[in-house]
């Protein structure tokens, strides 16, 4: 297409479930296979990292049951063969390791940026190329907008999702230094647990609340002969 660009916006695309992160990767794809950047600039799926404890289990090795015979002599045994006692199975320790789990913000749908131009007696729109070759990626559902025609996102909308933030500079959906990390606490209200690491190494107490915007768990715990109560890093309070 020889018309240049009136301008370019962000687009919201609804997807099948289950197709947000492909139709993302393949709208990019085609693009460039169709030589249409140009017209189509980004997609991107916005998300949040989630850390959560994930416990392990480690066995230390214990020698395999086994009947043994060795040969033994002192004065209570004469010159015979015994039978070697089994060494005591160890018992497993319980070790975790961190995990940093991806979670879409906005699942079965995809932002992508592409350009607009301004057709006579038909207004300001994205060219029919882009919008079928958009509309022909398998687990493509529709536009977000009435009858399933494409409307821009507003200029507050793109900076309240922050979506520029999810963009590398070839346009594909990239790393965002920017995406709120929150830690997955999994605990309940009245719950009762310990904190490990830190001054209070070994507290017990019971779940007052949780802030998940913060990652933080407020416990009550008896302190000097009184109630207490202190928050503590999400990652430091253990189940009992």
């Amino acid at each position: 297409m020889d018309r240049q660009p009136k301008d370019y916006k962000w687009f919201a695309v609804e997807t099948a479930t289950g197709y947000d992160r492909k139709v993302c990767d393949n709208i990019i794809t085609v693009a460039n296979n169709r030589d249409m950047r140009d017209q189509i600039l980004a997609a991107c799926l916005p998300y949040e990292i989630k850390v959560k404890k994930k416990a392990k289990k480690k066995r230390t090795a214990a020698k395999q049951s086994q009947n043994v015979f060795i040969f033994k002599e002192d004065e209570y045994t004469k010159d015979e063969y015994v039978l070697e006692p089994e060494e005591p199975e160890k018992e497993d320790e319980e070790e975790y390791e961190i995990e940093e789990v991806k979670n879409l913000l906005y699942t079965n749908y995809v932002f992508v940026k592409l350009a607009r131009f301004d057709f006579p007696n038909e207004g300001v729109k994205i060219s029919n190329e882009t919008w079928h070759l958009i509309r022909g990626i398998r687990g493509f559902r529709r536009f977000l907008g009435p009858d399933s025609k494409p409307i821009p996102l507003t200029d507050d909308e793109v900076k309240q999702f922050h979506i520029e933030d999810y963009v590398n500079e070839d346009g594909e959906n990239g790393e965002n230094p920017a995406a709120p990390v929150k830690f997955q606490i999994d605990l309940e209200e009245g719950e009762e647990v310990i904190v490990v690491g830190g001054a209070f190494d070994g507290t017990i107490g019971e779940v007052e609340s949780i802030d998940t915007e913060n990652s933080t768990v407020k416990i009550r715990y008896f302190h000097m002969g009184r109630m207490a109560a202190m928050e503590f890093p999400a990652d430091q309070v253990k189940k009992l």
